[in-house]
């Protein structure tokens, strides 16, 4: 498992969000499915500074 800078860093390139956008993991859980491995990624997404209520997202990675 790789640490959350590292993680936050691969669902950024992955699903395209720019350095501006706020991402906070939440929680990580291992899942799979009929195609296979992946991981659930739970976090709060927000795009707007000044904007005081965060999305909550979550994203597969798969592996």
């Amino acid at each position: 498992m790789m640490d959350n800078a590292s993680l936050e860093e691969l669902i950024r390139k992955r699903y395209n969000l720019n350095m501006f956008e706020g991402l906070v993991i939440i929680d990580v859980k291992p899942n799979f499915d009929s195609i296979g491995s992946y991981y659930e990624v739970f976090c709060l997404l927000y795009t707007d500074y000044k904007q005081e209520r965060l999305e909550r997202q979550v994203f597969k990675l798969r592996y």
